[in-house]
């Protein structure tokens, strides 16, 4: 029995809902698309928009609409995929909260800066870091590239199909890793500079023990801290910006 116009109209509705489930689900975490500062009907639009873009060529949309349970079943696959996106452009977003953190404990910074704007406890260094970097990502058109990402990813994941639970958590165990040492290696200059100056005030506070080096040293670390900040902050938030254009090409 052939199908009638109502059955494909509906077929065609619940395909671009699918679609629409992982694009929603992967803006509630994308760098710059899922930040708590939007408010969530400007989410929901953007979305919508963006699934009604791409449902036209995701591959393997249902010809018919399925039981109720799998129905369920895909509508749930598809909410895992998109967050499983979005978990992993944010988890990359956030070494640069890996490397404000460090660089705000390493150079004396939480001295000045307050230790949190945030309730999440975000350091302002790092969210600092976090704002250059949503320009970024809208700067050098790497928004885009994010889109692109949930486009190529039914090639990966097909819709309506749950991935393995196996290769999800290896996937985001080895980004975590990744981002983490991003993140530290964005932070070196500071890390080896404090290592230098600590060491050194230790050798004179072990030379002269009556004075107080580290009171004395105190301003002098504050403030080379923030002329150091001052130099590398371009070369951090560039060398962050090409990493994370790298993940997202799978490079």
């Amino acid at each position: 029995m052939l199908p009638t116009l109502g059955d494909l109209t509906a077929a065609a509705l619940y395909g671009g809902f699918l679609v629409f489930a992982r694009v929603a689900a992967a803006f509630m975490l994308l760098p710059g698309f899922g930040e708590t500062h939007l408010p969530p009907r400007v989410k929901v639009v953007a979305a919508l928009l963006v699934a009604a873009a791409m449902a036209g060529n995701v591959p393997g949309r249902p010809e018919l609409v399925p039981a109720p349970a799998t129905m369920a079943g895909q509508i749930g696959a598809e909410i895992m995929v998109g967050l499983l996106l979005g978990t992993v452009a944010r988890i990359l977003f956030n070494a640069l909260h890996v490397a404000g953190t460090v660089i705000a404990q390493q150079a004396g910074l939480g001295l000045i800066i307050p230790a949190s704007i945030e309730p999440e406890g975000v350091s302002a260094l790092a969210q600092v870091l976090l704002f250059g970097a949503i320009s970024l990502i809208f700067a050098l058109d790497l928004d885009h590239q994010l889109l692109l990402a949930i486009r190529d990813s039914y090639a990966l994941f097909p819709l309506g199909q749950l991935p393995d639970a196996a290769d999800m958590a290896q996937h985001i165990t080895r980004t975590v890793s990744e981002a983490f040492s991003l993140g530290v290696r964005l932070s070196l200059p500071f890390l080896v500079i404090g290592f230098v100056l600590y060491a050194g005030l230790g050798v004179i506070n072990r030379a002269m023990p009556q004075m107080m080096v580290f009171f004395v040293a105190a301003p002098a670390f504050t403030i080379g801290g923030l002329v150091l900040l001052a130099m590398t902050l371009p070369v951090i938030l560039w060398t962050w910006a090409g990493a994370f254009d790298a993940a997202l090409l799978g490079e």
